[in-house]
């Protein structure tokens, strides 16, 4: 089922350890009228050092030293990459504030342009959307219906997340990214929200904004309980 005008591309990064700039795989999926139409996801040389893992962050993605320098690329080559995938489009994560952190983190270590995108997130809408026990991603994707998938993979959970947003979408009749994330209640501007599906605007019901828990969305992923 399409959701004309909800187009968007979901990003997801795992880490070598607990910087930011130390990415070491990329995952990527295009969502273009509320449809999946196209996903990459590839290995990184992490630039804080290929091989400057950390045992605890192998533990939780079993991406590993030698995986990344047998099949992994340089940032600058993977944000070439990443920029020709996305093309100037929204970017949605789960728990968006680490995300974006992590690319803003990798391109100014080696000083490189950071690009200029804007930002919305999955946590703050399921926050605001659904009544759960707890928001991580595996949690609010099982509620949702979405497959079982292979959690901590970078591919497979920006696809959770691109089919958590369409899903919260159709649920809610919104047709847009404005719709599902309010401007001014976004993920640029805020880490969390509550609150709970809004009065109808233009012949679909809206996602009202809520005020700003700016505690509950911490940026410390993967080892904390938002992912």
């Amino acid at each position: 089922m399409t959701v004309a005008g909800l187009d968007f591309v979901a990003i997801d990064f795992e880490t070598a350890n607990r910087e930011r700039a130390s990415v070491c795989q990329v995952g990527l999926t295009r969502v273009e009228d509320g449809v999946v139409v196209a996903e990459d996801s590839w290995y990184v040389l992490p630039p804080t050092g290929a091989r400057d893992f950390d045992p605890w962050n192998i533990r939780i993605h079993h991406i590993t030293p030698d995986m990344v320098a047998r099949m992994g690329i340089g940032w600058e080559q993977s944000l070439e990459r990443l920029e020709a995938f996305a093309a100037g489009w929204a970017l949605v994560a789960h728990n968006a504030r680490f995300d974006r952190g992590v690319l803003e983190a990798a391109s100014r270590l080696l000083a490189l342009p950071v690009p200029c995108h804007r930002w919305e997130d999955t946590l703050v809408l399921s926050r605001r959307t659904l009544d759960l026990p707890d928001h991580k991603l595996t949690t609010v994707a099982r509620h949702l219906g979405i497959d079982a998938f292979t959690h901590h993979d970078a591919c497979a959970d920006a696809r959770a997340c691109a089919l958590i947003a369409t899903s919260i979408a159709r649920m809610s009749g919104v047709g847009d990214l404005d719709g599902l994330w309010p401007r001014g209640a976004g993920a640029s501007r805020a880490s969390a929200h509550t609150g709970s599906l809004g009065a109808r605007a233009g012949g679909a019901e809206a996602l009202s904004a809520a005020p700003v828990d700016t505690e509950a969305s911490p940026i410390a992923c993967p080892n904390d309980s938002t992912c």
